[in-house]
């Protein structure tokens, strides 16, 4: 199995469930930011990177259910 496989249904469930996890990210880095949290600690990085990773997801969904109308998206 692989993404294509996956049911308009099944995208819209992981959809559903990853968009409330991004936005709390962007929250967090947000919030870390106005407290002049250290970008030298590895707490931050590693929050802004959890939320590019889950924004990727995101996207890449989003890409899949759009299907290969979507400019740039998954053409096989």
């Amino acid at each position: 199995m692989h993404s294509g496989d996956l049911t308009s249904e099944q995208l819209d469930a992981l959809q559903a469930r990853i968009k409330p996890m991004a936005h709390y990210l962007a929250e967090l880095q947000d919030r870390m930011e106005s407290v002049d949290f250290s970008r030298a600690d590895h707490l931050y990085w590693e929050a802004v990177n959890a939320r590019y990773a889950v924004q990727l997801l995101a996207d890449h969904l989003h890409r899949l259910r759009c299907g290969p109308s979507y400019p740039g998206g998954n053409k096989s």
